[in-house]
């Protein structure tokens, strides 16, 4: 019908916007400042709470600049708690929303740290510090995409140059890509959607949000097999990495890190 047509072209000019702007948007800006690193995750800053062999604390110093990391890894560890509370009971569109608010977050970190080329010349710890949130960060975003953009998520673990990870242990954000990872090349990770794929996420995603509430959106065998995908990011359910990428020494170590810290 011509008011379902419209519907749809709302959804699809709603979440281009939604898609570019935000998780887009948050992905390209730090990849493109990756080349400002030669591609190659800074070292941890002296002097913050930021470490590798941990979850992050979400517990400040008493500095200003703490208290943002720190809000920060509070924040993104509520997020991921949201999350898998709703893909648990098959709440299909919350999980895709909870995961856009996840993007939202990173680029709000953005925002309050000032990444820039002035945060970079003048005050590199401090941007050493952003960029090593913020891919890792990106990272996490992967395991959350999967489920409604597998093509997506591969997309951005080529531009990482890692392979698929598992949503973090205990919702608890940790810095997983280690220093001294090479990235990838940045690339733009959407187009414009479409007016078919607009009707078909509308479909899937768009359907009355009281109904939604009243039941879960798939049956709760339907809600642990979409839980798995995302929690366990298996690597036979997504194109193999790109070649040599196993064979990358910083890339095995990282990995037996992550590993580790699921086991």
């Amino acid at each position: 019908s011509a008011e379902s047509q419209r519907g749809a072209h709302a959804f699809g000019t709603r979440n281009n916007a939604e898609l570019l702007k935000n998780l887009g948007n948050f992905v390209n800006r730090i990849m493109t400042f990756m080349k400002k690193y030669e591609a190659r995750l800074p070292p941890l800053p002296e002097g913050t709470l930021l470490r590798t062999d941990a979850p992050l604390p979400a517990t400040s110093d008493g500095t200003p600049w703490g208290d943002l990391v720190a809000k920060f890894v509070a924040d993104v560890n509520a997020i991921l708690a949201k999350y898998t509370e709703y893909m648990d009971v098959g709440k299909m569109r919350a999980g895709l929303m909870t995961m856009m608010e996840l993007s939202a977050r990173g680029n709000l970190l953005l925002s309050d740290a000032g990444l820039d080329n002035t945060l970079f010349s003048e005050h590199r710890d401090r941007c050493d510090a952003v960029i090593l949130l913020a891919t890792n960060l990106i990272w996490v975003l992967t395991a959350l995409v999967h489920p409604f953009m597998p093509a997506t998520s591969d997309d951005m673990l080529a531009q990482l140059n890692a392979p698929p990870r598992a949503l973090p242990k205990d919702h608890a954000f940790a810095l997983d890509l280690l220093p001294g990872h090479m990235v990838g090349k940045a690339a733009h990770l959407f187009k414009n959607i479409d007016e078919k794929q607009a009707a078909a996420w509308k479909a899937q995603f768009g359907g009355d949000s009281s109904a939604e509430e009243e039941k879960p959106a798939m049956s709760k065998k339907q809600a642990a097999k979409a839980r798995k995908a995302a929690e366990q990011a298996p690597a036979a359910a997504r194109p193999p990495p790109p070649a040599g990428l196993a064979r990358e020494p910083s890339l095995a170590a990282q990995g037996a890190h992550v590993g580790a810290g699921r086991a």
